[in-house]
């Protein structure tokens, strides 16, 4: 099936240069129901606030799978976002030698995914399926995978925001069945933020973590 195109919805990527410049960074999610649009389409997208993100925009290729496992990986967003095989050749390594992105973990395949264009992060699939996120406060925050230098006595969470939104681009051809798959998976495998991104905060005298959650926007052709 061919690329889809990107008109049917606004999802944006885009690095607010101002506010990056004058330190102050932060995301903007959109969502729009079909019986609020002049054309009766549903929106969703989002601004990734960033000043050295990842921008270029990809078309990961929908593939029949044929290993049981998908390895996972944690993204940081910089460029290059990954360099590996199985996303398509925009990612191959540019040569033999080039450091290649090291999974994190491995979680059930499923035998068929579907295609979908992203940038810093995943927008739109072939089943017109699009999301947006932008990152909130949270009460607890998981460890990242290997995170040696993370004491704290919380679990372990395998899948970050990027992973989140891949598996429902490769999967789901629906906004319901993204939250449902979402939450599924962050129940099952643990759910961790953008690295880098979470601080210590404090909400009405209790400890709570900056950027430590996500709130994501989705909608479906």
């Amino acid at each position: 099936m061919p690329p889809p195109r990107l008109a049917p919805l606004i999802l944006a990527a885009l690095s607010h240069g101002r506010s990056a410049a004058a330190g102050h960074l932060g995301c903007t999610a959109i969502a729009m129901d079909g019986a609020a649009s002049a054309d009766g389409a549903a929106y969703a997208g989002m601004n990734a606030d960033s000043a050295n993100a990842d921008f270029r925009l990809a078309y990961v290729p929908a593939e029949e799978r044929k290993d049981r496992t998908r390895a996972v990986y944690t993204y940081n967003l910089t460029y290059p976002r990954f360099v590996g095989y199985g996303r398509g050749a925009f990612y191959h390594p540019w040569r033999p030698d080039a450091p290649r992105s090291e999974p994190v973990g491995r979680i059930p395949e499923v035998a068929r995914t579907y295609g979908y264009y992203e940038a810093t992060q995943p927008l739109m699939n072939e089943r017109g399926l699009g999301l947006g996120e932008s990152s909130c406060s949270a009460m607890l925050v998981n460890r990242f995978p290997g995170d040696e230098a993370d004491s704290r006595d919380v679990p372990v969470g395998l899948l970050d925001t990027v992973t989140m939104m891949q598996l429902s681009m490769e999967r789901c051809d629906s906004a319901r069945c993204a939250v449902e798959l979402m939450g599924a998976l962050a129940e099952e495998f643990g759910f961790v933020p953008t690295p880098g991104e979470s601080t210590v905060g404090r909400v009405r005298g209790r400890i709570a973590w900056d950027d430590g959650g996500e709130a994501f926007t989705l909608a479906d052709a």
